[in-house]
């Protein structure tokens, strides 16, 4: 498994890196899993990227390349690509619960429509619900 930290540097106030929940300050962690066959973990980088400036938040993003199943099991491997933010899937942790956990392209349900992106709407509520704690 490969994990890489790339910097968004969109906020220049270094308090957005961090925000306050019941047990004092803590750093967001985005985490970005997926797998070098899948066509749409590139554009949901991009989206991710794209809401994470539009909601102000200047975090890492840590890229996981899952490489082998048994990779996926370990990290609980919904598919490609999965997002997670501070430990919670944007679908939520209902999705890793006894879940397919294999080497496989991810589909999102919206709206009745399965696609391979995860919905604009639903990244952007998991940003703001997790910068909002």
């Amino acid at each position: 498994m490969e994990t890489d930290f790339p910097l968004l540097y969109r906020t220049t106030h270094q308090a957005d890196l961090f925000y306050k929940n019941s047990e004092g300050y803590k750093y967001m962690v985005v985490e970005f899993f997926y797998i070098n066959d899948c066509p749409n973990h590139a554009p949901a980088l991009e989206l991710l990227k794209e809401l994470m400036a539009v909601c102000d938040v200047a975090v890492p993003i840590k890229l996981v390349k899952v490489g082998t199943t048994e990779e996926a099991r370990k990290v609980k491997f919904m598919g490609s690509p999965s997002i997670r933010i501070d430990g919670v899937d944007i679908e939520g942790n209902g999705k890793t619960v006894g879940g397919d956990f294999a080497l496989k392209c991810r589909l999102y349900k919206y709206n009745w429509v399965f696609q391979g992106v995860p919905p604009k709407k639903l990244l952007r509520e998991a940003i703001e619900k997790a910068k909002n704690v």
